[in-house]
């Protein structure tokens, strides 16, 4: 096939052409492609979320508390303890005579405290 000249001029005018004058739309198009855009727009909106109700103070202490299981284990707790401060059982008095009255020795319980200072003395 022979390629004339003219023939890639002729297209080079239209290309030309096309370049210099502005597409112009159709009213009817673009009013369609408007509503098309409109009602693919509303398929795909979701409803605005729901302002959530405020929590009140105790249900959040109860929840950082571990719930009624948290809050039932410390309340039995706190009244064993003040079960043992009214009334002490006998064996802990026992306890309590061990100890001096300045503070608790730990060198009959352990027999190792104090060896860190053996390193310290000289001889």
């Amino acid at each position: 096939m022979t390629k004339a000249k003219s023939d890639d001029t002729d297209l080079g005018l239209y290309f030309q052409a096309a370049q210099h004058q502005p597409p112009i739309a159709n009213e009817a198009l673009l009013a369609l492609v408007l509503a098309d855009a409109l009602a693919a727009q509303a398929a795909h909106c979701f409803p605005a979320p729901r302002a959530q109700p405020a929590v009140p103070l105790w249900r959040q202490l109860l929840a950082a508390l571990g719930g009624w299981q948290g809050v039932g284990g410390m309340a039995t707790a706190g009244l064993v303890g003040v079960w043992l401060g009214f009334s002490p059982p006998a064996g802990l008095d026992a306890l309590a005579l061990l100890a001096p009255a300045d503070g608790l020795d730990l060198g009959q319980f352990a027999p190792a405290y104090g060896l860190d200072l053996v390193a310290l003395e000289e001889g």
